[in-house]
């Protein structure tokens, strides 16, 4: 799951690293996600952009994304970690992508689009 061939072609080595870290502190430490506030709020709005471009151009699936963000385990610590509305959407909307992708697949780009609107205003917040 950290092998750079699984990020999207036109990602330069530094952001392809910054990702892998993320990753790797998630695994090896919940000292990040016990972290100040905005800077959780912050990773979670890049990792979101993140996945739903993964998922436009194919090279994730929805099993990927609930398996990295999109799931109820991760919801629920937000919720516990009372994260902002926005976060909260966030998480909403990507753990719909499956059954919109089942039942509705011309709506997947309206849920793409409020990902990454709500993620932006997240991160215009963090600035």
């Amino acid at each position: 799951r950290k092998d750079s061939s699984r990020f999207p072609k036109g990602w330069d080595e530094a952001r392809v690293q910054r990702v892998i870290d993320y990753y790797e502190r998630i695994d090896d430490s919940t000292a990040f996600l016990d972290g100040p506030r905005n800077t959780v709020e912050r990773w979670v709005a890049e990792l979101s952009l993140e996945i739903v471009h993964g998922l436009r151009t194919k090279r994730l699936s929805i099993v990927d994304a609930e398996e990295d963000l999109f799931n109820l385990d991760i919801y629920q610590w937000a919720l516990k970690r009372r994260l902002s509305r926005e976060i909260l959407e966030i998480f909403q909307w990507g753990m719909e992508l499956e059954d919109v992708a089942e039942i509705a697949p011309e709506g997947m780009e309206e849920s793409y689009r409020a990902i990454e609107d709500l993620a932006g205003k997240v991160l215009l917040k963090s600035k």
